[in-house]
């Protein structure tokens, strides 16, 4: 092998190892990516789960609580889908 194509296999030793190193921060900044949107969907399931705890005791009876939708395991309210502690918009579903 002559200098020439000894250089020439180098560059091309390099050109894939720079190929290579695309990918891989292509793949991580993907993964980065995941995790901060799944980040921000454990954050949002933490503040709904804490405003269903509101409406299971506060908003029980009331006709923005809708639960038929969740088989009645979760219970969401309309109007306050976060919860809300002191409830103005409470009206009886009864009427």
């Amino acid at each position: 092998m002559n200098l020439d194509d000894r250089l020439k296999y180098k560059q091309q030793k390099i050109e894939a190892l720079e190929y290579k190193i695309a990918r891989l921060t292509e793949a991580l900044e993907f993964k980065n990516q995941a995790l901060e949107e799944w980040e921000e969907w454990e954050e949002l399931v933490r503040q709904l789960w804490g405003g269903i705890e509101y409406c299971v005791t506060s908003c029980r009876g009331c006709k923005h609580l809708d639960a038929s939708s969740h088989e009645e395991k979760y219970f969401i309210c309309a109007i306050h889908p976060y919860g809300q502690r002191d409830c103005e918009d409470w009206e009886s579903r009864e009427k």
